[in-house]
């Protein structure tokens, strides 16, 4: 993996993984995120990188795949037992 590569994927997983965490439920974390998703292809664009740019469609598509049809994703560690 080139250095520009594993900067797209640590950007992009740190993204995935802050947004997970937290179930939107409001109208301002719906536009909190939507800040965030600027921010995240501006950190993106600063790192040239083809992977990058697949990388914020799949973590988008995944975030659109939780919201689809109203629904609200699990929280994560739902069951309060981190090997399940």
């Amino acid at each position: 993996m080139t250095e520009n590569e594993q900067k797209s994927f640590e950007i992009c997983f740190r993204f995935y993984a802050k947004w997970r965490e937290i179930t939107i439920e409001t109208d301002r974390q719906w536009e909190d995120f939507a800040e965030d998703v600027g921010r995240l292809a501006g950190n993106l664009s600063a790192v040239p990188c083809p992977l990058g740019v697949h990388l914020l469609e799949a973590v988008l598509d995944s975030i659109n795949d939780l919201y689809r049809n109203g629904m609200k994703p699990v929280a994560v560690d739902y069951f309060g037992r981190a090997d399940l």
